[in-house]
């Protein structure tokens, strides 16, 4: 705040002036502080616990608070609030990892209550509300449903009764059944894997039946069969990957005891074998698929064809693949550059980040396993890090990894993490030091705005002080620039101003000696963190 005796002297004939931006931006910056102080909403940092789920016009997150536990969320973007204390108290309502899903319109997730332990929840239709959808194990023990996944019109997922162990069970939206019993009695199938893994008409999933020990099961929602023995025998296999994708899912294998290692591609009709490889992330761009294997990337041209290794430059180890338009973003790890952000684009490799062979890197981890890579109206931000300035928001310009924004100031780390896309925003999770772990967004932005305040100016010791404020609807603040003092073609004097969103400063100005009274002509360039830009100009009156 400015001091309101030096304030008076320019406020006389006071006016406000305001830069429109001259192009348009994109600003990152605290979109809610929901819980304020220093410990932000997740005290222990970002975890694969941690998820943002957009939900219509909300997105539905968990915080951690003293007085409430773990509980469900959520946010319009102003404000937000508590869906519903499950565990009333302390106590989580949310203990276990988990990935929510929609089904009809509503949102489905595990959550505990003293009453049922962890069981089947969902939003009520109005989302202002969470309600039980069925005690699978009545009384306070936990049937532990997960692995939630719409299948054939129905929601699927894992859990135990009690009496015949855990086996899959299936909600058609008025009543929960158990659907398989591949381990009849009270012993358990695990089934696992079970995710999302839809090839044609049929789910796939790894299951136990107590003879063939763990290996590949499939259902279409009329009947459920073991597809693949892959280790004959009581012992099973043990599996890495299980992933769809080009019509053919994709997965590895290693017998129990983790000797011979097979990785595997099937159509729904055969199996065939692609060698000794680990299958790990398997991604489609276009026709193509694409899958890391011990660290390097290899490539399917077209449905049925044979895997072909791509020679990655300087032999990087590759990870964290994602498709942004019809580029594929990665993060390539050598001795001679560290991990550095990378891109295929028309089939050549394209290194983004630092040229400089230092072996440091400056990209490649991502808190809460969101994925360092998002893209926000064209544009690509990404989750970096070096030495100067810790862990923070990433651009690219020209080609090049850039830092976008330091977060936390100084070589701490804002560690954002968790992009998620809802509404025409990216919402994340950072921590700027004040806050804590909080929820930040990216935005459009195509204003920089400044206010000029006061039309008479003294002359004081061989200088002027002029008021300038940013306003608090800046949303890309500070508001930063230079300033210039003319009378006709001459430069009086030159300054320099950094004011916060909200916030008002005096800008001293040195001037030549002897300067007189009389009037002044004053330009002034603003720019925001969004990148717009303007240039506004005023006549002053100089008084003694």
């Amino acid at each position: 705040m400015v001091a309101g005796a030096i304030v008076a002297s320019f406020l006389v004939a006071a006016a406000l002036f305001m830069a429109p931006g001259a192009q348009a931006g994109v600003a990152a910056r605290l979109a809610i502080d929901v819980k304020p102080g220093p410990s932000g909403i997740t005290p222990f940092g970002l975890s694969s616990f941690d998820q943002l789920t957009p939900i219509g016009d909300q997105l539905y997150f968990v915080p951690e608070f003293a007085q409430y536990g773990r509980e469900l969320w959520r946010t319009d973007g102003k404000s937000a609030e508590m869906v519903r204390d499950i565990y009333p108290g302390p106590d989580y309502g949310f203990r276990s990892e988990q990935v929510p899903v929609e089904f009809q319109g509503r949102y489905y997730f595990q959550a505990h209550s003293p009453a049922t332990g962890d069981e089947l929840w969902r939003l009520t239709p109005d989302g202002n509300d969470a309600e039980l959808v069925a005690d699978v194990l009545p009384g306070p023990e936990s049937g532990y449903p997960r692995g939630l996944t719409v299948f054939d019109g129905e929601l699927y997922f894992v859990a135990s009764n009690g009496t015949s162990g855990q086996e899959i069970f299936r909600y058609d939206g008025s009543q929960v059944e158990q659907f398989t019993d591949i381990k009849p009695g009270a012993g358990d199938a695990w089934p696992g894997f079970f995710q999302s893994n839809i090839l044609g008409d049929w789910l796939y999933f790894l299951a136990d039946d107590g003879i063939h020990g763990m290996e590949l099961w499939r259902t279409n929602g009329q009947s459920t069969e073991l597809f693949l023995d892959a280790t004959p025998g009581a012992e099973g296999s043990s599996f890495s990957t299980l992933a769809v994708a080009g019509e053919r899912l994709y997965f590895s294998t290693r017998t129990a005891y983790g000797i011979h290692l097979t990785g595997w591609r099937s159509d729904g009709e055969s199996v065939e074998q692609l060698g000794p490889i680990e299958i790990g992330q398997v991604i489609q761009v276009g026709p193509r698929v694409y899958f890391v294997a011990g660290g390097r990337l290899w490539v399917v041209k077209a449905p049925g064809q044979q895997p072909e290794y791509r020679d990655v430059p300087y032999g990087a180890a590759i990870s964290d693949l994602t498709v942004i338009g019809n580029d594929l973003y990665f993060v390539g790890t050598d001795d001679y550059h560290g991990a550095e952000p990378w891109r295929l684009h028309d089939g050549k490799f394209q290194l983004l980040g630092s040229p400089a062979g230092d072996g440091d890197g400056s990209i490649g981890w991502a808190p809460g396993g969101s994925g360092p890579f998002v893209d926000f109206d064209g544009q690509i931000f990404m989750t970096g890090s070096d030495d100067k300035y810790g862990t923070e928001l990433w651009t690219l310009r020209d080609g090049r990894a850039v830092l976008y924004k330091d977060i936390l100031p100084g070589r701490d780390s804002g560690m954002p993490g968790l992009f998620t896309n809802f509404g025409d925003e990216v919402y994340f999770i950072a921590d700027d030091g004040v806050h804590g772990n909080e929820l930040w967004h990216l935005f459009e932005d195509d204003s920089a705005n400044l206010r000029v305040r006061g039309g008479v100016v003294k002359i004081r010791k061989g200088a002027v002080r002029i008021a300038l404020r940013c306003p608090a609807s800046e949303q890309a603040g500070p508001c930063r620039g230079r300033l210039e003092l003319s009378r006709g073609s001459a430069t009086i004097g030159k300054g320099s101003f950094r004011v916060g969103a909200g916030k008002e400063i005096l800008v001293k100005v040195r001037v030549r000696r002897g300067l007189r009274p009389g009037t002044a002509r004053l330009k002034v360039t603003v720019r925001d963190d969004a990148g717009n830009s303007k240039t506004l100009t005023r006549r002053l009156r100089l008084t003694r």
